[in-house]
């Protein structure tokens, strides 16, 4: 059987992106860990954009379920700042 080798490649990035975005947003749960996931997210900003506007041309799903876990993240950041 013929596997694309970039089409597996990019699912494989895509999983991982997955894996780390959802391990991020359980740390985000622990306000010590705050100040270095916002360090971390600065640092990899253009990255992050990179890879949001790869899935925004895909569409679908994927866009919306990327969107949904940096919204998740983010969302997390905030309230574990205010306190929540």
């Amino acid at each position: 059987m013929y596997y694309d080798n970039f089409a597996v490649s990019d699912k494989m990035a895509e999983d991982e992106c997955v894996k780390s975005l959802e391990t991020l947003t359980r740390l985000a749960c622990n306000p010590e860990c705050i100040s270095t996931l916002v360090d971390g997210l600065a640092s990899s900003l253009a990255a992050i954009l990179d890879v949001a506007e790869h899935h925004q041309d895909g569409g679908g799903s994927a866009a919306t379920g990327f969107d949904r876990l940096v919204r998740c993240l983010l969302n997390q950041i905030v309230k574990v700042s205010r306190g929540r």
